[in-house]
């Protein structure tokens, strides 16, 4: 019988893998909901138990939306006008991993690697080890 491998809260080193779009029908409402789905791939695991993603809004327009603190992290500096997150693609992050303001564990941010920082897996904290806020984003 396979083994399920839950993910922990944690930093994991991971290439981003791109932004794509979704849009299903809302539960209450019926209407179609459109969300962005960021997607990474960690580095110490190939297979899909390392996919790590995150489903976003759409809107960018304030410093404080979930898509603009991602994005803002994939460019690792403040967001200027025409900045392409897919152009990122393939590059190595360290993907912060915790629970966000509801208490589900998620991808909370994300930090560019910096070039020539060694590419090896950052192992997860354990839940017995203290939790330290994710490092604030430009």
């Amino acid at each position: 019988m396979p083994t399920f491998h839950a993910r922990v809260a944690g930093i994991y080193r991971a290439t981003y893998q791109g932004c794509k779009e979704i849009t299903f029908a809302d539960n209450d409402t019926g209407e179609a909901v459109t969300r962005w789905v960021w997607k990474f791939q960690e580095v110490a695991d190939p297979l899909s138990t390392g996919e790590i993603d995150k489903i976003t809004g759409t809107s960018m327009q304030s410093p404080n939306s979930n898509a603009h603190k991602m994005a803002a992290g994939i460019v690792g500096r403040k967001l200027q006008p025409g900045d392409d997150t897919e152009q990122y693609i393939g590059q190595v992050y360290d993907v912060v991993y915790g629970p966000n303001q509801a208490g589900n564990l998620t991808i909370t941010s994300v930090v560019k690697v910096a070039q020539g920082g060694a590419v090896t897996a950052v192992p997860a904290v354990t839940p017995e080890a203290p939790q330290t806020a994710p490092p604030e984003l430009p």
